[in-house]
């Protein structure tokens, strides 16, 4: 039996993120574990990988999934649900009411991809256009669905 001592390391979101966004400068792809359940149901906080790659031409548009520092310093990984110019609207898949608004300048990366139960879910794959386009917009139905979802799963928030 292996009797080895697993160490966690805490670092401030501003040293982990700095950290990710030079990876990012550099051209590679950066994974990092799911924390919050804002995108439920795709994504499964401390369950699912999260694979995010530096930004593209085609990365800032609608219903792509983007990781932005919001202006009062929090980074949040949303979809975006509207664009109007420069200004972003952005909601968690778990969200039925709660947006974000944020500019194109503060995207810094974009999700490409999510790791569960070691099986890789790319962007452009059958299962992630089931999450992108079906799952619905208003909020009403989004929150019925959500409930459902949640006691199906025995998920508590």
């Amino acid at each position: 039996m292996d009797t080895r001592l697993c160490r966690v390391l805490v670092l401030d979101n501003e040293v982990f993120f700095a950290q990710i966004l030079k990876e990012l400068e550099t051209g590679k792809r950066v994974t990092i574990f799911a924390k919050g359940w804002s995108m439920l149901p795709m994504i499964w906080q401390e369950r699912d990988t999260l694979l995010l790659a530096p930004l593209s031409v085609d990365s800032i548009s609608l219903g792509r999934i983007v990781l932005v520092k919001l202006s009062d310093k929090r980074y949040v990984i949303h979809r975006i649900v509207k664009m109007d110019g420069e200004q972003l609207t952005l909601r968690g898949d778990g969200n039925p009411y709660q947006i974000e608004l944020c500019t194109k300048s503060q995207v810094l990366a974009e999700l490409v991809g999510v790791k569960r139960n070691g099986k890789m879910m790319m962007r452009g794959s059958k299962r992630w256009a089931i999450f992108e386009h079906l799952w619905p917009r208003h909020p009403l139905l989004r929150r019925a669905l959500l409930r459902i979802y949640r006691r199906l799963n025995s998920i508590s928030l």
